[in-house]
């Protein structure tokens, strides 16, 4: 048998804690899913429709534990609508609601018409965050208006620096969009009434 040379003896130890390293080093990988719009079809422009909108934010983590924080991580995320906005006279800075504010920063990008939301305080692993707001409709789209479905918003993901060896970017991206009705006809009985109402003449004093 031949005898290791001092070389030998030195790489091996250093292999054996490399190699114990990789194996218990954490691998973070944040997403975002569960994208949705409601109700669908919207309510057209012409009646003040309104979109419940929503998504959800995650932390993953391998391997798993949720009390584990990733240190100077800053993952933000940007939610640009489509053919919706800030309802009117409201605060885009106040429009969001979910356990996801206890983690994230608002900012609102009036050029772009574009959310911001900026990590605040150190994100729980494998803990679910949600996002919940309203918007209204701005432009009609979808079949009754001779176009494809339209309204609705994507949410994008930037990961920290810390995460990036084992992020998966197929999951940094999400969107949901729905149709908006036609304006309703008006009924029989209310054109009746406008028919009646134009025959009468107010009476001259």
């Amino acid at each position: 048998m031949k005898k290791k040379t001092k070389y030998q003896k030195t790489i091996i130890p250093f292999i054996s804690v490399f190699v114990s390293g990789q194996l218990s080093a954490q691998l973070w990988n944040p997403a975002v899913y569960d994208a949705a719009v409601s109700p669908s079809p919207l309510q057209p422009l012409e009646l003040n429709g309104i979109a419940n909108n929503s998504f959800t934010f995650e932390l993953l983590n391998d391997p798993y534990d949720p009390a584990n924080h990733p240190n100077g991580s800053n993952v933000q995320l940007s939610i640009c609508p489509l053919n919706l906005g800030p309802l009117s006279g409201s605060d885009p800075l106040l429009a969001f609601s979910g356990t996801g504010l206890n983690f994230f920063s608002v900012t609102y990008d009036t050029f772009a018409s574009c959310w911001n939301l900026i990590q605040s305080a150190p994100l729980p692993a494998d803990t679910p965050l949600n996002f919940s707001w309203q918007m209204e409709v701005t432009h009609n789209t979808g079949p009754a208006w001779g176009s494809v479905a339209a309204n609705g918003f994507n949410v994008n993901l930037q990961s920290a620096n810390v995460m990036a060896s084992s992020n998966n970017l197929a999951d940094d991206q999400d969107d949901f969009f729905v149709p908006v009705a036609a304006v309703p006809e008006p009924s029989a009985v209310s054109l009746a009434f406008l028919s009646l109402a134009s025959l009468i003449v107010p009476r001259r004093r």
